[in-house]
C-alpha cells in the first residue's frame, strides 16, 4: 500500500473526495489556493477550496490535510463550513494559473502552463514547486509536448495578464457535471468567468448557464465597491416607526455577500454590532417590540403579533405594494430556547458596567505574572477573555440576588455606597448619601439598579470568599471577589 504522496500535481486534485478521519465523506476538491511570492520565490499553498454539500465552496487549511493519497484527500476532521471567499492577496491554482502565458527563463521560450505541482517540505509546509507546460505553438498533444520545470525556471507566473486561455482549466473539470462546473465558475473573477464562457462549446455552455441564476447570466455592465454607497439616502419600505433623518447607508466589516446580499437593516435595539454601528452613525435606537416579543400594539398590520410570526406578514404586504423583488429564505444559525425551542431574541436594556477596559493592560500585565496551572490557562482560556475584554456587566432584570447600592435624590444624581464600613460609621445614616459633589440633598430611594451578576455575588455574600481573603491578607471587597473568579477558570 502506497504511503501519502509529497508531490501532488493540482490539476488530478480537481474532484478528489475529502474523507475525515472516520472515513465520511466531506466533500471534492475544487481547487487550491496559494499565495504569490516576488520574483520566482516558491508561492506557498494556503489550503483547498472544497465543495460541500449543498454546492458549497469552503476552505480547507492545509495544517488540517493529514495525507493525500490516489483519489482522496484526509483531514483532521475540523472543518469550518463558512463559505469560501477569495482575498485580493490569494491565488487559485487552477482557476488564475491553469493557461497562463510564461517564460522559460534560461531560452526565453513562450509556452503555456497545463499543471502546477505542489510538494510537502521538510519544514512541513507546501509550496508550488513545479510546473508542467507546453511550447506554443502545439495544438496537438502528444508525447514529449509537455515539459515539467521548476517553478524558478518560469517568468511571468506572479504578473496579471491580460488574455489567458482555458482549455487547461476545462480538461482539468472536463468530467463535471453542468451544475458543478457552474459552482466552479461562479468562485471565478469576473474575468476568468469570461474566458471559460468564451472557451466553451455552445451546447455546453447553454447547459451550464441553465443551472446559473438570472442575475449571474446577465451581463454586469458597471459595478460599485461598497464605500461608495456610504450615506446615500434612500426611502424605507416601512413606516410604522418615526425615523426623521436616520434613512441612510451605513458601512460595517460583518456584512458579506456570501451569506446574502451584503446589504442588510440595522436594528439597534436587537443587536451588539448593530448597536455599535448605529451609535458610530450617530442614529436612534427605536423598538417596536415589547419584552413579551410581540410588537407594540399600535403598530399598524402587526401590532400583538409575535416578532417570527410577522415575517409572513411583511413579506406579503411588500410584495402587494409591488416593492419585493424576490424573498429567498436564507439559512444561518438562530437561538432558540433549550426547553421550549421558542425562538429568542437579542434584547437592549439599560444596564450597570465596570469600566474594566480602562485597566486591561495591567489586566494583561498580572496574567503574565501570574503562575497558571495548568499552564495553558494562561494564554488560553483566560488569557483570551483579557485579550477580548469589554466592560463587566454588573446589574441583571431580576427578582431576586443582591441588589446593587446604588441610591439616587430627587433630582435624579445616583450615588453607589462603596462598603459596609461605610455604612457603619458612626453618622445618621441620612448623611451617609448626602453628596456635596451634586445638590447637597437627600438620597432617599433606591435607585431601579437591578441584582447583581452572579459573578458578582459569589465574590461579595459567599463565605468561600471570606475565606481566602482571611487566610491570604486579601481585601475582602475587591481581591477576594478576584481570587474565587480565578479559581472556579
Amino acid at each position: 500500500m502506497s504511503g501519502p504522496a509529497t508531490r501532488v500535481f493540482v490539476a488530478r486534485l480537481a474532484g478528489v473526495v475529502v474523507f475525515d478521519p472516520n472515513g465520511d465523506q466531506v466533500g471534492r476538491v475544487r481547487d487550491v489556493i496559494v499565495v504569490l511570492r516576488t520574483g520566482n520565490q516558491q508561492p506557498r499553498v494556503l489550503g483547498l477550496m472544497v465543495e460541500v454539500p449543498p454546492r458549497r465552496a469552503i476552505f480547507l487549511p492545509i495544517t488540517r490535510v493529514t495525507g493525500i493519497e490516489a483519489g482522496a484527500v484526509m483531514t483532521t476532521g475540523t472543518v469550518s463550513l463558512r463559505r469560501f471567499a477569495k482575498r485580493d492577496a490569494e491565488t487559485l491554482v487552477l482557476g488564475d494559473l491553469l493557461d497562463r502565458k510564461a517564460t522559460l527563463t534560461e531560452t526565453g521560450e513562450k509556452v503555456t502552463v497545463t499543471d502546477v505541482a505542489m510538494e510537502h517540505t521538510r519544514t512541513r509546509d507546501w509550496l508550488l514547486t513545479k510546473v508542467a507546460v507546453r511550447a506554443d505553438g502545439r495544438r496537438v498533444r502528444r508525447r514529449g509536448a509537455i515539459r515539467v520545470v521548476d517553478w524558478d525556471a518560469v517568468d511571468g507566473l506572479s504578473l496579471l495578464e491580460h488574455a489567458q486561455g482555458a482549455a487547461n482549466l476545462l480538461a482539468a473539470f472536463d468530467q463535471l457535471r453542468p451544475a458543478d462546473l457552474a459552482s466552479v465558475m461562479h468562485d471565478l473573477s469576473v474575468k476568468r468567468r469570461a474566458e471559460v464562457a468564451a472557451a466553451l462549446d455552445d451546447e455546453r455552455l447553454a447547459d451550464v448557464l441553465e443551472e446559473l441564476s438570472e442575475e449571474e447570466q446577465v451581463e454586469i455592465l458597471a459595478t460599485l465597491d461598497g464605500r461608495e454607497l456610504e450615506r446615500w439616502t434612500y426611502q424605507r419600505p416601512f413606516d410604522y416607526v418615526p425615523l426623521e433623518g436616520a434613512n441612510f447607508v451605513v458601512l460595517a466589516d460583518y456584512v458579506t455577500t456570501e451569506d446574502g446580499s451584503g446589504l442588510v437593516h440595522q436594528a439597534p435595539a436587537f443587536g451588539a454590532d448593530d448597536l455599535a454601528t448605529c451609535r458610530a452613525y450617530g442614529l436612534p435606537v427605536v423598538n417596536p417590540v415589547g419584552p413579551d416579543g410581540h410588537f407594540l400594539s399600535e403598530l399598524p398590520g402587526v401590532g400583538g403579533v409575535f416578532f417570527k410570526d410577522a415575517d409572513t406578514q411583511l413579506v406579503a404586504d411588500l410584495e402587494a405594494r409591488g416593492l419585493l423583488l424576490r424573498h429567498v429564505p436564507y439559512e444561518h444559525a438562530y437561538p432558540h430556547c433549550w426547553r421550549c425551542h421558542t425562538p429568542l431574541m437579542y434584547y437592549a436594556l439599560p444596564s450597570w458596567y465596570v469600566r474594566t477596559t480602562a485597566v486591561k493592560d495591567e489586566l494583561l500585565a498580572q496574567n503574565e505574572a501570574t503562575n497558571w496551572y495548568p499552564a495553558t490557562i494562561k494564554h488560553g482560556r483566560y488569557g483570551d477573555w483579557l485579550n477580548n475584554n469589554i466592560d463587566w456587566a454588573l446589574s441583571r432584570s431580576r427578582y431576586w440576588g443582591t441588589p446593587l447600592p446604588i441610591w439616587r435624590c430627587q433630582h435624579d444624581h445616583q450615588v453607589c455606597v462603596g462598603s459596609l464600613a461605610e455604612l457603619e460609621e458612626p453618622v445618621d445614616l441620612v448623611d451617609v448619601f448626602r453628596r456635596p459633589e451634586h445638590c447637597g440633598d437627600v438620597a432617599r430611594e433606591a435607585a431601579a439598579a437591578g441584582a447583581g451578576a452572579l459573578w458578582l455575588q459569589l465574590g461579595i455574600v459567599s463565605p468561600e470568599a471570606r475565606r481566602v481573603a482571611e487566610e491570604h491578607g486579601m481585601d475582602y471587597v475587591e481581591d477576594a471577589c478576584t481570587a474565587i473568579v480565578h479559581r472556579r477558570l
